[in-house]
């Protein structure tokens, strides 16, 4: 602890090669000798020399006089006897050795041909090697600059040597020189490092800059060794064992065979010994050096220790997972974590987590000693490090730790020191469960210490962990500080995480027991008496009413829908039962299949997963997005325990035997359909053997076969499946916990009970294991469904032992996969991650990388967060019929609407009209463009219209409607105060706002068309530029929300439909902004990690091989691999396909379809050829059946009877074929004899026989290849294309038929008249840009990401695959997402080599001389700055002059009697995390009356509002209905001082309020801090001020002012 070295902040770093010079001056001493210790001493001079410091107890550092904990260490250097090549930058030295001259060291190539004469960015410094290589490489001969002669200017004269220039080649270590054409050993010269170091020096120093280098940090010279920097001890600790012995580190191992080396190479070069010896020397020493920086070199021999394992060099040292960079930089051990096994608790909040004493003991938070918390701090302190609620330790404020285990009692707490309290009761820590996947793997929750020794969790948070308690651990981690608490509780809060943005739906929801219980419970005929209901609530609660009995007579009996009202906020939520059938025309609900909950009360309707569940527009999503997220927590929370308690207690869940057997019925049933699938097979078993099967378009027969089989026993063990479930009991337990969603699926059921059906190995049937058979219980060639893993048996019945081979054979290869997809997907998900870890938001809402590159102009295309989006209909994306009935105003039956009389005259006024037809022709525009841009009319949108306008529209009818629980407050004021209407209703996030009663009961100003559309005008203008200040970017952004929202803002919807009174509308147009603007993204949210997790966390649940894919017979690959092609920009994809679409007058018909694919596929001769036979006719009359069309061809060319050659080619086409690919004998014939040159005759186009017939070439030899080459000829279609599938899409009225291909060759189709260029695309995005452009390829990869994510049943929002496509097209080509792609970028060298090449990278930016800010993440993170992201994007600039100014202008003015100086925060500034607002108690004065006023540690000491201090502690400065202006209070009745008005600020009742005569006319508890009553002015001739604050409940300042304008009359 007691460290001198001041840290300080790293602002950027520079890389750069060290030069001798720099090593010798930033040593402490020279190394000389290899040897450690002598005689028990560190020996000078050696490995050990205490001069660099040291690792050992008993010695001190002979330079800084530290011990070993403080001192960091001091580098030395060994002298070479010769110099030799650094390997990691042998390549570059062999670069720059042929880019300059190998006598003269000028650059081979004019200065004049390159862009510059030297490198003007770091981008292009980095490249400009490489750009001069490949210029000079080839030169054989120097030539130099040219320069201008004066003696004959006409002739240009070369500054060059005009030596020829040898090639240099690398072998191992050494660099070979040779001449060009002198390759044999006696040309080539070994190339030393001296001569090597000689060259590089005499580069001409503009030369030096031309290449790239850098001049002061990094000169091509010092890539060669001349001095080896010494690491200090610190780096390279040597162990002590008991004794003497000493095991030294790998490194020091290394150093001293170097020093020996390099001491015996100095030795013989004295001696003169013989050359090659030297070189063999100097091969050691280059050897050694090389080892100790990278012993992983291919094609040398590893440097091993004397056990045999290899030394670990410094490269290995820093790369991968376990080394510097990953392991210790990037992430590190933690202090104050813990981590044990997790538990279920379903009594505990799902905002908790219940931690061990044992844990909590250990655990500390470091907390300030102040006025307010030392009483409470003394008491820990006294109970000590062994009782729960204590402490450990105590810092004072001179930085002495003392330890609680040996001083208790003497410790005097004083203000200023710091307590290390024991975790306790309500601190915020964050949990985690590994693997972190996303975002919510790690929350906040707050803790409860509890016995026993495991964490305890609720069940409803397991599922955003993926956590499960069959011997699960999790870690917990107690932040440190106040700020870092409050930061957690702000923003990963459990509450806050409950709708993820992953899929704008909510991750948490009601599982296991409850599920199943809420179900049972809210069946209609469960009612339940008086005592357990009364058990129940007092499980609930949560404060609710007292419940009405449903039944009176002739028992008193309660239904157990008002148990589930009763744990529900007052919310209003329609929805379906997972039981309910579709397109039934029922009228009253029979089958209580559909969820009616009104205004907190479930009126109808059996409760399941679909309506609690994480379903997106279910119950919680509702409550989450339209209530404070606390009520969410609360209705999960008295939920579950009302359900255990109810199971517990009153009802019983079990599964049985009993509930997996069929009745008789079904088993006769199930045996039947399983009989007839297995005749089904043996009939198409006898079908294939004669040949009649039928072949399915696109498959071999054997395929066919397969597909037909596999048809016909899944139809098996679907028929048997659905009847057991028919004849399920609804009672039966197994069938309850199906429907009710909690566990299992209707396929296990069926597996269960009736037969377990088709195992399948790679997704075809059990193949065989041995020759023609699956097991050698069967015949040969047997193909029946027993023999190829059909299993007939359920699990209640039990397998065969054969039955029993073959699951286990389908189960292997499930293991398997899981545990190959784990790995493969946890790199795709980390390689996503370090692409897209510093893309954020900014303040312009646009998305940026960390070099402030733009990604996006606007996130998502329209800037909002995906929390608070919803999945909502688009009200104008409808059917004309029903845009008429919505929209058009019908002026013949006006009376019809009920309107006010004042507004049906302003409909029929000439200036309405204009602006209704105006606001109709802008309706059908709307609507126009979005049936044109989308298919669907469900869209992500933020602010819930329908809810809101829903809501709006019951006001109207009354008040207490709408809002159930509206407090009305007379007080004697009378009817003044009678307008001061409250809602109660949950704070500032939802529906805040007065209620003015009197203008909604006797609403005298009607809500006139005008004010619609000119309120919507002025909304829309006002939300889009919320959206950003660059109007093209918020127009684009706001285009979507703004179509929705005119759907619904229209004067026929709010005026007839919603009939909204002026109050309601205001309030909606209120309640519209305050949703919209919540739902904008914020500036420093990191977009880009969130968007790697949105796509690598489905990836892990996808399936590795899909292969259970129906429909189309063409196999696309799917699931895991299909995403690694996407995200590498694979060069050549598995299975490349395009989707042609065809030209409008064939794309609905079968015929036009399949003329286009006749068209495309392509046919080999071999596809129609039924035979081919090479024959000898010299006289051309061997085949009878040919001589009528020779005779045809005879007449016209008497010549063909005597042939140069007597040998022919009989061709005989299959006319099946021929038809079916729409091909013409005359066609097949041109093409043989354009592709052969032989001539060829061919039988008429009506024969029975096709047939044709080339004349051979005259050589025997040859014949033998003629018919294979021939039958691969092409007939027809395009060379790429394969196969060709017919597919059909679109809805019933838009359907078309397209072509799927398997092959592509985009530019060869695209030119194809029957097909439609503008529609139709590839599936390879490599393929889509090189034909279309980058922005075609980002849209391709945007589409088939989302088609894998989508395959697999899962929707992650779009926006997160746009970031990702984005990125990958960002630099105007495909990049993928991998060292090769995005981590060429220019991003900063220590972000890129936390990924991966770590040391290469580090040796580029050193030779680059490149320089890093600093700013990004990963370099604030291994640097331990607080990083640029979230609340650490603002800088604080602090005024120093402003503040000395207000200091001395503070001096200037006297304040009012001093009593009031020492007031605390303001009752309604206090912070949102103060305890006040929950318990709205107020801290009594301390005697000494030294501390007034609030603290946010401690409110154990209270007193209610009638105590008696309360005169004097606080200034009631309140006002009276009937004299506003008159002030109360005990010390401002002389003082002059301006007039105060008075802000209600707690609008709810308070128990024990009482009238005292001062305060007769409050109707609730109104104490204001005095600090907003008083102002401090320094004369009293100021007018007067009213002071607003704003209140806790969000009163908007409107309600403020109509206070003043109240109080003024």
């Amino acid at each position: 602890m007691g460290s001198d070295i001041s840290i300080r902040r790293v602002e950027s770093i520079e890389f750069g090669i060290l030069s001798p010079e720099d090593i010798i001056a930033m040593s402490v001493c020279k190394i000389e000798h290899p040897e450690t210790m002598e005689s028990g001493v560190p020996k000078e001079g050696g490995l050990v020399d205490l001069r660099l410091g040291t690792s050992e107890r008993g010695f001190l550092c002979s330079t800084c006089g530290h011990r070993s904990d403080s001192c960091v260490g001091h580098f030395g250097y060994i002298e070479l006897a010769k110099p030799v090549f650094h390997i990691g930058y042998i390549g570059k030295i062999k670069k720059v050795l042929e880019s300059v001259c190998f006598f003269c060291s000028k650059l081979r190539v004019e200065k004049s041909s390159l862009p510059s004469p030297k490198p003007r960015t770091q981008k292009e410094r980095k490249r400009r090697l490489n750009y001069i290589w490949n210029l000079a490489k080839n030169r054989a001969i120097c030539m130099g600059e040219v320069v201008s002669n004066e003696d004959n200017p006409e002739e240009a004269l070369r500054t060059g040597c005009e030596n020829r220039q040898p090639t240099i080649r690398k072998e191992g270590l050494h660099l070979l020189a040779f001449q060009k054409g002198e390759e044999s050993s006696e040309g080539k010269t070994m190339l030393s490092a001296e001569k090597v170091l000689e060259i590089l020096r005499r580069i001409p120093e503009e030369d030096i800059e031309a290449l790239g280098f850098d001049l002061e940090k990094a000169r091509p010279e010092w890539m060669v060794i001349r001095i080896l920097p010494v690491p200090p001890p610190q780096v390279r600790p040597s162990i002590v064992m008991e004794g003497s012995l000493r095991c030294e580190d790998d490194l020091t191992h290394k150093l001293a065979d170097i020093i020996k080396a390099s001491n015996n190479l100095k030795r013989y070069e004295q001696e003169g010994v013989a050359g090659h010896i030297i070189r063999d020397y100097e091969q050691l020493l280059q050897f050694h050096i090389a080892t100790l920086m990278n012993n992983d070199i291919s094609g040398q021999p590893q440097s091993l220790q004397k056990n045999g394992r290899p030394l670990k060099a410094i490269r290995a040292r820093l790369r991968g997972k376990e080394g510097r960079v990953r392991g210790n930089l990037m992430g590190k051990r933690v202090d104050f974590s813990a981590r044990t096994v997790i538990t279920a608790d379903p009594n505990i909040s799902m905002n908790e987590v219940g931690v061990p004493e044992e844990i909590a003991k250990m655990l500390t938070f470091p907390e300030r000693v102040t006025e307010y918390n030392i009483s409470k701090l003394s008491q820990l302190v006294q109970r000590g490090p062994y009782n729960h609620p204590g402490a450990n330790y105590v810092v004072r404020d001179d930085g002495q730790k003392i330890d609680l285990r040996f001083h208790k009692g003497e410790v005097n707490l004083q203000i200023g020191y710091v307590v290390e309290r024991h975790l306790s009761n309500g601190d915020t820590v964050l949990f985690n469960r590994q693997p972190s996947l996303h975002k919510m793997s790690m929350m906040a929750h707050k803790a409860r210490v509890m016995k026993y020794s495991t964490f305890r969790l609720n069940l409803s948070v397991t599922a955003p962990y993926n956590a499960d308690f069959d011997g699960d651990e999790m870690n917990l981690h107690l932040p440190q500080s106040i700020p870092a608490q409050t930061e957690l509780k702000e923003l990963a809060l459990v509450e806050k995480n409950i709708v993820s943005p992953q899929s704008n739906k909510p991750v948490m929801g009601i599982v296991q027991d409850t599920l199943m219980g809420v179900y049972k419970l809210t069946r209609r005929d469960l009612f339940l008496t008086k005592s357990q209901v009364m058990h129940l609530h007092y499980a609930i609660d949560n404060g609710g009413k007292y419940l009405k009995p449903t039944i009176l007579r002739p028992a008193v009996l309660y239904t157990g829908k008002q148990i589930f009202s009763a744990t529900l906020p007052d919310v209003t939520y329609t929805g379906l039962h997972s039981e309910h059938v579709h397109g039934k025309n029922y009228k009253a609900n029979p089958m209580d299949t559909e969820v009616v909950i009104k205004n907190g009360e479930l009126l109808a309707g059996i409760i399941c997963k679909k309506t609690v569940g994480t379903a997106s527009g279910g119950l919680i999503h509702v409550i989450a997005n339209d209530f404070p997220r606390s009520v969410c927590v609360d209705f999960i929370d008295a939920l579950q325990r009302a359900i255990s308690s109810w199971l517990m207690s009153y009802e019983t869940f079990s599964v049985g035997i009993g509930d997996t057997i069929a009745d008789p019925s079904s088993m006769d049933m199930i045996k039947e359909a399983i009989e007839q699938a297995k005749s089904d097979v043996k009939d198409i078993i006898v079908q294939a053997e004669n040949n009649n099967l039928e072949r399915l378009p696109g498959l071999s027969m054997r395929e066919s076969f397969e597909a037909a089989v596999t048809l016909a026993l899944n139809k098996a063990r679907d028929t048997s499946g659905t009847s057991t479930q028919k004849n399920l009991r609804s009672q039966n337990n197994i069938k309850q916990m199906v429907v009710s969603g909690s566990k299992g699926s209707y396929i296990n059921i069926s597996q269960m009970s009736a037969c377990v059906g088709q195992q399948s190995v790679e997704g075809k049937r059990i193949l065989n294991g041995f020759r023609d058979r699956s097991l050698p219980h069967f015949t040969k060639d047997d193909f029946t469904a027993e023999s190829r893993g059909f299993i007939s048996s359920s699990y209640v019945a039990g397998l065969s032992p054969v039955e029993f081979f073959f699951h286990a054979m389908g189960g292997r290869e499930g293991l398997i996969d899981t545990a190959v997809k784990t790995a493969e997907t946890g790199y795709i998900q980390r390689r996503l991650i370090k692409a897209l870890e510093d893309a954020q938001v900014r303040h312009d809402k646009s998305v940026r990388d960390g070099e402030g590159h733009v990604i996006q102009c606007a996130y998502g295309g329209d800037c909002f967060d995906a929390t608070y989006v919803e999945m909502q209909s688009l009200s104008l994306f409808c059917s004309p019929e029903k845009f008429a009935e919505q929209y058009i105003i019908d002026y013949s039956v006006l009376s019809d609407y009920q309107l006010a009389p004042s507004i049906l005259n302003s409909l029929r006024l000439p200036k309405t009209k204009a602006l209704l037809a105006a606001e109709t022709k802008m309706l059908q525009e709307e609507a126009k463009a979005l049936q044109a841009k989308y298919t669907k009319g469900k869209k992500p949108l933020p602010v819930p219209l329908e809810r809101i306008f829903s809501r709006a529209a019951k006001m109207r009818s009354s008040i207490t409607s709408a809002f159930p629980g509206v407090v009305m407050k007379m007080g004697e004021g009378g009817s003044q105060m009678g307008q001061q209407g409250r809602i109660s209703q949950y704070g500032a996030g939802s529906y805040a706002g007065e209620v003015d009663i009197e203008n909604i009961r006797w609403s005298s100003e009607d809500l006139m068309p005008e004010k619609i559309i000119k309120a919507r005008e002025a909304l829309e203008k006002e939300l889009q530029n919320a959206i950003s200040h660059v109007g093209e970017i918020a127009e684009v952004a706001f285009s979507l929300f703004k179509a929705h929202l005119r759907g619904f803002f229209t004067v026929k919807r709010v005026l007839c439909e919603y009939r909204l009174s002026l109050y309601a509308f205001n309030w909606v147009v209120e309640q519209i902004r305050t949703s919209f603007l919540k739902a904008v993204v914020s500036a420093g949210e990191m977009v880009g990690t969130l968007a790697a997790q949105s796509i690598g966390e489905p990836a892990t649940q996808m399936t590795l091989n899909t292969f259970h894919l129906a429909g189309v017979a063409s196999t696309v690959t799917r699931g895991v691999p299909r995403l690694k092609e996407i995200i590498n920009a694979a060069q050549t994809i598995k299975t490349p396909s395009l989707t042609i679409y065809l030209k409008e007058e064939i794309r609905n018909t079968l015929e036009g379809a399949k003329k286009a694919q006749q068209e495309i596929e392509r046919c080999y001769l071999k596809d129609i050829l039924l035979r081919s036979e090479i024959i000898y006719d010299p006289t051309m009359k061997a085949v009878k059946s040919d001589e009528d069309f020779i005779f045809a061809y005879g007449i016209l060319d008497p010549t063909i009877y005597s042939p140069d050659s007597p040998w022919m080619l009989r061709l005989v086409l299959n006319r099946s074929a021929m038809v079916d690919r729409g091909i013409r004998i005359e066609q097949v014939t041109k093409t043989i004899a354009q592709s052969t040159t032989y001539r060829c005759m061919h039988s008429d186009h009506n024969s029975a026989e096709q047939i044709i017939r080339c004349e051979l070439p005259n050589s025997e030899d040859l014949l033998r290849k003629i018919e294979t080459s021939i039958s691969c000829i092409m007939v027809k279609g395009m060379p790429k294309i394969k196969r060709v599938f017919i597919s059909e899409i679109g809805a019933e009225d838009k359907k078309e038929y397209v072509l799927q291909t398997e092959g592509t060759g985009l530019m060869d189709v695209l030119g194809h008249p029957l097909i439609d260029p503008t529609r139709t695309v590839s599936n390879d995005p490599l393929e889509m840009s090189q034909v279309f452009g980058i922005e075609a390829a980002r849209t391709s990869i945007l589409n088939e990401i989302r088609m894998v994510i989508e395959s697999d049943g899962s929707y992650v929002n779009f926006r997160h695959l746009a970031i990702l496509a984005d990125i990958m097209t960002q630099r105007g080509h495909i990049c993928g997402i991998t060292r090769h792609g995005t981590n060429r970028g220019e991003s900063g060298a220590l972000m890129r080599c936390s990924f991966e090449e770590t040391v290469e990278i580090l040796l580029e930016a050193a030779a680059n001389a490149e320089i890093d800010r600093c700013k990004g993440v990963v370099e604030s993170v291994m640097l331990g700055n607080v990083a640029a992201i979230g609340t650490g994007i603002t800088d604080l600039l602090i005024d120093k002059k402003s503040i000395e100014m207000g200091v001395m202008a503070m001096e200037k003015y006297e304040f009012e009697d001093e009593e009031c100086t020492d007031e605390g925060t303001p009752v309604d500034l206090l912070s949102p995390s103060s305890t006040i607002h929950s318990d709205l108690t107020l801290m009594s004065s301390s005697p000494d009356r030294s501390i007034h006023g609030w603290s946010p540690q401690n409110t154990e000491i209270g007193y209610s509002p009638s105590s008696p201090s309360l005169s004097y502690g606080y200034s009631g400065g309140a006002y009276m209905p009937s004299s506003p202006k008159t002030v109360y209070s005990p010390y401002l009745q002389n003082v002059s001082s301006p007039s105060h008005q008075y802000v209600p600020t707690t609008p709810k009742r308070m128990p024990g309020m009482h009238n005292s005569p001062g305060n007769a006319g409050i109707g609730a508890y109104n104490i204001s801090s005095p600090s907003s009553q008083r102002l401090y002015a320094p004369s009293s001739s100021i007018p007067s001020y009213g002071y607003n604050m704003i209140a806790d409940d969000d009163e908007s300042s409107s309600d403020s002012k109509s206070d003043k304008s109240e109080s003024d009359d």
